[in-house]
């Protein structure tokens, strides 16, 4: 298989900048993921699921070129998935815009759906952050993950 550089190239789009401290907080500060990138395609990966979309303000940079073998086969599943079409894994054009418009759509609506369910007493709506002190987020996801397990992948 291809590596992400070779079916990307260099190439840069924006996460949305709403649940930016999410991301730095699951991914920085409690260490539960090992990159931005597979908190963003779980996201993704929910959002996909759950039929959810959200429009974005742009945020910070994201790296396809950087994704790894499971980031890109989560984004390939999905945008498969989506097209219903095997020919359109060949036009990367448009395989570049679906990822920097509704793929970061669908990771944002994820986020959506995770702090409506999963992190209802932890999220600030006004603040737009999570609550540093929590220490069960890990114990939280596990136990949606598992709740989401009998359903369905895609």
């Amino acid at each position: 298989m291809r590596n992400s550089k070779e079916i990307f190239g260099i190439f840069v789009f924006k996460r949305g900048k709403k649940y930016n401290d999410i991301y730095e907080t699951l991914v920085n500060k409690k260490r539960l993921f090992s990159n931005m990138q597979e908190l963003f395609f779980l996201a993704a990966s929910i959002g996909f699921k759950k039929h959810m979309k959200e429009s974005f303000e742009p945020g910070l940079d994201m790296h396809a070129d950087f994704f790894t073998s499971d980031s890109t086969n989560i984004f390939f599943t999905i945008y498969l998935n989506d097209k219903q079409d095997v020919d359109a894994i060949n036009n990367q054009d448009e395989i570049k815009s679906y990822l920097k418009n509704d793929v970061v759509e669908y990771a944002e609506g994820g986020m959506k759906y995770l702090v409506e369910k999963v992190f209802t007493n932890t999220w600030n709506p006004n603040t737009l952050t999570l609550r540093e002190d929590y220490e069960d987020y890990l114990e939280d996801i596990m136990a949606f993950i598992k709740s989401e397990n009998e359903e369905d992948i895609f």
